[in-house]
């Protein structure tokens, strides 16, 4: 899903009274020009992260922003916010509707878009993210978001 701005509204709308032939050199011409900028450096959304109403879950939410390469398991999260295994796996899939790894996955795919923005790398996206590998992370955010990391932020890729 592509985010519209107020501008990018504005344009789209204002494109729509253009004729198909339209003077190349004129206003027109230049409306043209700013939508197609508009729609270059637009984002794609995210798939977005659910809305946690339970305040252990929003713990562990507010460390893994914070920190997305902790590598926590789901039994050392549950210790660490003190519920049982089975409570965390409930209270996730209640309120995300999301196993513990699916929603981490979710996270990581979240916090690795300013890094994609910025243009780092993949290794170091990987990395700062938590996984071992490019490659590994780029199976990961296909999974989650349905395109390739190199293609997410690209007007022509499908998105």
């Amino acid at each position: 899903m592509i985010g519209v701005s107020a501008l990018l509204r504005e344009l789209m709308l204002r494109v729509i009274d253009i004729p198909v032939e339209y003077d190349q050199q004129g206003q027109d011409a230049l409306i043209i020009a700013a939508l197609l900028g508009e729609i270059k450096w637009t984002a794609v959304e995210p798939v977005g992260l659910p809305t946690l109403r339970d305040r252990r879950l929003r713990r562990m939410e507010d460390i893994l922003l914070r920190t997305p390469n902790d590598r926590s398991t789901l039994d050392q999260w549950a210790e660490r916010l003190g519920v049982s295994r089975r409570t965390l796996n409930r209270l996730l899939q209640r309120e995300a509707n999301l196993t513990f790894q699916a929603w981490r996955d979710q996270m990581r795919a979240f916090s690795a878009l300013p890094l994609m923005a910025e243009g780092r790398r993949l290794t170091e996206i990987a990395d700062t993210v938590g996984y071992d590998t490019a490659w590994s992370f780029t199976a990961m955010f296909k999974r989650v978001t349905g395109v390739a990391p190199s293609r997410y932020f690209s007007v022509d890729g499908n998105v």
